[in-house]
């Protein structure tokens, strides 16, 4: 009699399958559960960053509004870099908040501050020459793309860009062919890059400082002549004697003697009693300068100590007797 013969290698073929179809599944499994930690981690880790990019934007809108009330804090008739609206120390030094540290001190959380520019101690965009430009350190093509695109150059100029430029573009937009109303336009013209706005811009003549600091869209086009930088100065047709004669009489620090209203131009009384200036200077800044200012721009900066995040947002803002008015709040670099 013959005995029945045993399928061994059969059952065995059948519990590798399985042995290898439970691994399959234990590595997806596996795969699966890491995916979703990961998953959920970043998920956390996002929401945590969003939850300090709100803390963030809190700050630099209390910073902004410390800012603001300095502003109206200053009551003089006129506006000088000396004054506290401009010059103070940090903030954390001031004991405004806790959590506000003077540097990256790990045992607090931010370090928070911001500087105030006076838009009327700059050129005013529509008062701007090919000549003053160039003083800034502008290049000819700058030059001719920014005029060309307010529509007061010629299209197609050496170095300009005309229409079909802007409409090869994606997205596609056209000149505007009218003046610039927030300087951040410059941004969207051929030429122009943010170290050209933001600074610093290497130049022929050296490093020059971003635009920001010496053109404006704002105000009447009059300079105020106690806040502009000497090389705002040099653009209003005056000699350089007259310049070095200005800046020297509105020099005021710790070295310094006597009171500050005694190195700031109060009215134009005051400038045509200054030794050493000459008449034909003293006669170009007559109706064209000013000494108090309406228009201003704060750049806050907020950084998180723990995480490095940081915010700096660029307010534009127009003082009157009682009160701020934000004209302009947009991220800055």
């Amino acid at each position: 009699m013959k005995l029945p013969i045993r399928a061994t290698g059969h059952r065995s073929s059948r519990r590798g399958s399985v042995l290898i179809l439970v691994l399959f599944v234990s590595v997806v499994l596996g795969f699966l559960a890491v995916s979703m930690a990961y998953r959920s981690a970043m998920i956390l880790r996002v929401s945590r960053q969003q939850a300090v990019l709100v803390k963030l934007d809190a700050q630099a809108d209390s910073v902004a509004a410390i800012a603001m009330s300095r502003l109206l804090e200053n009551t003089a008739d006129f506006d000088h870099p000396a004054q506290p609206w401009h010059s103070h120390g940090p903030l954390a030094a001031e004991g405004w908040m806790d959590d506000w540290a003077v540097t990256g001190d790990a045992a607090v959380s931010f370090v928070a501050n911001y500087r105030i520019t006076d838009e009327e101690g700059k050129l005013h965009v529509l008062r701007a020459s090919s000549e003053s430009l160039r003083k800034f350190g502008m290049d000819a093509d700058q030059i001719a793309c920014l005029f060309d695109y307010m529509g007061s150059g010629e299209y197609g100029s050496s170095g300009g860009a005309s229409n079909s430029y802007y409409q090869s573009l994606s997205p596609p937009r056209r000149c505007k062919n009218a003046p610039l109303e927030t300087l951040d336009e410059l941004l969207a013209i051929k030429e122009f890059g943010t170290a050209d706005y933001w600074g610093p811009r290497v130049s022929d003549s050296g490093t020059e400082p971003g635009l920001v600091e010496l053109l404006t869209t704002a105000g009447s086009g009059q300079v105020n002549i106690n806040t502009a930088p000497r090389a705002v100065l040099e653009t209003l047709g005056i000699s350089a004697e007259g310049v070095g004669q200005i800046d020297a009489y509105r020099t005021f620090d710790a070295f310094s003697s006597g009171q500050l209203e005694n190195h700031a131009f109060r009215s134009y009384q005051d400038i045509t009693q200054l030794q050493g200036l000459s008449d034909a200077d003293k006669d170009m800044l007559a109706g064209r300068v000013v000494f108090r200012s309406e228009h201003f721009r704060i750049i806050v900066t907020v950084r998180h100590i723990p995480t490095g995040l940081t915010r700096s947002v660029d307010f534009l803002v127009r003082r009157s007797d009682d009160k701020i008015d934000v004209l302009q709040r947009r991220w800055a670099l």
